[in-house]
């Protein structure tokens, strides 16, 4: 989704391209934004574990915006739909990133193992 975008326009883009929201969430009297429309929702923060907790933001123009809910986006929600039922066969689960050239490791908000 935001892979195009990142080679054409934002090589440090990092979110979706879909429309997220207004900046600071300020719609004017028409329902258009008050300040500027943003784009995109972080898609490693777009999943269901631990949603919308910790290291997020509620600014829907912030780089750590997860979304209106988990998986409210297409591209989370398909992947979701596809490793899910193939869950117990799975030891490792790999994605790579367009932003910052970092290796980064999952979320980890609990010590409770599963």
């Amino acid at each position: 989704d935001g892979y195009e975008y990142s080679h054409s326009t934002d090589r440090l883009w990092r979110k979706t391209r879909q429309p997220s929201g207004c900046k600071k969430n300020k719609y004017n009297w028409f329902g258009g934004c008050f300040y500027k429309r943003c784009y995109g929702v972080d898609p490693n923060r777009n999943w269901n574990a631990d949603w919308g907790r910790a290291g997020v933001s509620t600014d829907p123009c912030s780089e750590v915006y997860p979304g209106k809910k988990a998986f409210d986006q297409k591209n989370t929600r398909i992947v979701s739909d596809f490793l899910t039922p193939h869950k117990d066969k799975l030891k490792l689960y790999v994605t790579y990133h367009s932003y910052s050239q970092l290796f980064l490791t999952p979320l980890g908000y609990t010590t409770a193992e599963p």
